[in-house]
Order: structure tokens, then sequence, then C-alpha cells
């Protein structure tokens, strides 16, 4: 049991952490007759659930203490950290997103050095998952479709399009928008793209 109660632990599952936090209460009280049933690891697994409840407090705790400072009209003030899925027009991100997923990417005003702008979002009118082919042809032709009204506004010199889109039926149900970014071989200190006014 305390075999059990220590493994169950260990997996990043918090069903599997009360489950085995259960079995190590009991190996504990199992104990009380004298004989070592496995307090040892009975002790661990506690241990190793309390972590990974630590763990999941604090990882939404830290996101929300970064997150940036905007203006009244949503323009990043002060660098912070965002989710992609969350990102705004307008937002100037330090990171490079074509270098792969990131689970938060840093966003600054667009005074400061970046590499990376947000230059349009919408929302995929299919009503189920139209699948992974399907999903990026309709990002990618929806991307640009928006960047060519914004042609007669752009400052584009060595800089390449990218498109952030639900990657499965799971990601698509729970939200289907795609936003539409903008990134530049150099780090810049201005508008890559510029937008038209708010409002």
């Amino acid at each position: 049991m305390a075999r059990w109660a220590l493994g169950l632990a260990i997996v990043p599952c918090g069903l599997l952490w009360l489950v085995g936090a259960g079995l190590a209460i009991a190996v504990l009280r199992r104990n009380r007759d004298g004989r070592n049933h496995g307090k040892k690891k009975a002790i661990g697994a506690l241990v190793m659930a309390g972590l990974w409840v630590l763990l999941a407090l604090a990882v939404p705790a830290t996101l929300f203490a970064i997150a940036p400072d905007r203006s009244d009209s949503g323009q990043v003030t002060s660098e912070g950290s965002v989710a992609p899925q969350d990102l705004q027009v307008g937002d100037c991100v330090r990171d490079l997103l074509s270098e792969g997923y990131k689970l938060t990417v840093k966003v600054s005003p667009c005074a400061e050095p970046h590499q990376t702008e947000v230059f349009a979002n919408f929302d995929l009118t299919d009503s189920t998952y139209p699948g992974d082919d399907e999903t990026r042809a309709l990002a990618e032709q929806g991307c640009f479709d928006r960047l060519q009204e914004l042609l007669p506004r752009r400052k584009l010199a060595r800089a390449s399009v990218l498109y952030l889109y639900p990657f499965s039926g799971t990601s698509f149900r729970e939200d289907p928008g795609v936003s539409c970014l903008v990134e530049s071989d150099v780090p810049v200190t201005d508008r890559i793209v510029e937008l038209p006014p708010v409002g």
C-alpha cells in the first residue's frame, strides 16, 4: 500500500494525488501497531502530494503576478507575461514564436526591443473542428487577408507572418480564435506593422 501511495503521489494528476495521500494516511495509521508498514514511503507520498499542490497553486499565482500593465486602450505599458491565446492586437512580443510553442510569452511596450507583433485576431467560424490541415489553411488565409488590408500602412522589411491557431478538437472547442503575428529578423523599437487607430 505504501508503494502504491508513493507511486500515485508522483503522477501529476490531482485525483491521483488525493488517492495517494489517502493511502499514505492509511499506512501511517497502520504503523500504530508498532510494525513498519512502509512509513518512509508513506511520508514521502504525503510530501510529494504536498509539493504538487504547492506547484499547482504557485504557477497561476506567478503568472498573475507578472501580467503586463495595460492602458485603457489595451496597449502594454510595462513588461509582463501572457498565455499565447491571450495576446491582443497591437501587442509587441519579446520572444521569437517561430522557435516553438511557449506556455507564456513576454510582451512589452513597443518602444522596447522586440521581434514579434500581433496585427490581427479572429475566430474560425466552423461549428466543428475541421481537422488540423483545414484549420491551418483557414488560419493562414485569414491572416494573409487581414495583412493585405494593412498593406498601405505597413512597414515590413525582412519580416515573416506567423499564426497561432487551435491545434486540436479540444482546443478548438475551448477557443476557436486565431492570432496573426508578424516577426522581424532583427529586434526593432518601433512598429513592424502600423495598425489603424483604435476606434
